[in-house]
């Protein structure tokens, strides 16, 4: 009963020595008893396994970036027509009742103890000020523009990590991160746009929020299971939306269209934290990472393809230099860690 499988993100480290064996289980075949090199896969299996694996983890990403454009569209749908804070509630409660209820039929229930409280609140509350000013943002401006503008989290990030944790950033990431301002600039730039510099600034804030959650993630995720991360920081964002209520006037009763908007986010978003977590799983970080650029085209084409937004030619422009220059970021980041 006290043994837990590596490979399963969230449940902690196999144990070892006669105490973690089960006395009722049967003897070892003939096989397992082998020595190990005897039994270990050649070469080009396991070549083949590493590349099965790799493959996978990039398909969960890629299925990432897919179920968040959804998840956007739903939530874009939906909080046109209820408050925003009511949409974060409703949400939130299913997402948080899906996530719960895998645990209790899993039997998983004890890995929502947190190693650290205090890393966690903060994460928490990055991970609630972006979602309420992404969501705010999408309700003003197209869905393509808000995601582009938040993209630019993985720029804020590597500054961040320079300034304030003293890691060391060469002169191609400095110059890679200019260049990502530069893009920001591009794209915040006032060229025929149906919303003013104030609404363009809130995907802003939302990629510095990202970026603050993310360095907290480094250290938070080594002392907690990932469904604590997610089971927390959802139960958080459900809690945070009746805050916003006494301001956007009384609880509206949502339609048939309006429930099922709100039933896809939830399973679309929950899914996307799943698929992510799979991802980092089964790949290294540096790989999966360029992969979610793939949201922006998939928030575009939803964009286009419910609403009719067309992007200008900043918004393109300047999503593409983000993008370059975030991903020259990761690939620097790779380098340096397989570096001896």
């Amino acid at each position: 009963p006290g043994c837990r499988d590596a490979g399963v993100p969230g449940r902690g480290q196999p144990c070892a020595g006669p105490a973690c064996r089960n006395p009722g289980a049967p003897p070892p075949s003939p096989a397992m008893s082998q020595p190990l090199a005897s039994r270990a896969p050649s070469g080009a299996a396991a070549a083949r396994g590493l590349q099965s694996r790799t493959g996978l983890g990039v398909a969960c990403a890629l299925g990432n970036g897919l179920l968040l454009a959804i998840n956007d569209t739903f939530a874009k749908l939906t909080v046109e027509s209820l408050p925003l804070g009511q949409f974060m509630v409703l949400r939130g409660t299913l997402a948080t009742l899906l996530v719960l209820g895998f645990l209790v039929a899993t039997r998983q229930l004890s890995l929502l103890r947190l190693g650290t409280w205090r890393g966690m609140a903060l994460y928490a509350v990055c991970m609630v000020a972006s979602t309420h000013l992404f969501l705010q943002s999408i309700h003003a401006m197209p869905l393509g523009d808000a995601t582009a503008i938040s993209f630019a989290a993985p720029i804020f990030t590597t500054a961040a990590a320079a300034l304030l944790l003293g890691e060391q950033v060469g002169w191609r990431r400095w110059s890679a991160v200019s260049v990502g301002f530069l893009g920001v600039i591009v794209l915040l730039w006032p060229s025929g746009q149906d919303y003013s510099l104030l609404v363009a600034l809130m995907p802003l804030a939302v990629a510095v929020f990202v970026s603050v959650r993310d360095i907290v993630s480094r250290r938070l995720s080594v002392a907690n299971a990932s469904v604590a991360i997610l089971f927390w920081n959802t139960l958080a964002g459900t809690l945070s939306g009746p805050l916003r209520l006494p301001f956007e006037g009384a609880w509206v009763m949502p339609a048939t269209p309006e429930l099922l908007y709100m039933a896809g986010a939830a399973f679309t978003i929950a899914g996307a934290q799943y698929l992510i977590v799979e991802s980092y799983r089964l790949a290294e970080l540096s790989l999966i990472m360029p992969f979610r650029y793939v949201s922006l085209l998939f928030a575009a084409l939803a964009g286009y393809l419910v609403w009719g937004d067309v992007p200008t030619w900043n918004v393109a422009a300047g999503a593409v230099i983000i993008s370059c220059s975030g991903l020259f970021i990761l690939q620097r980041e790779r380098k340096k860690q397989v570096a001896p």
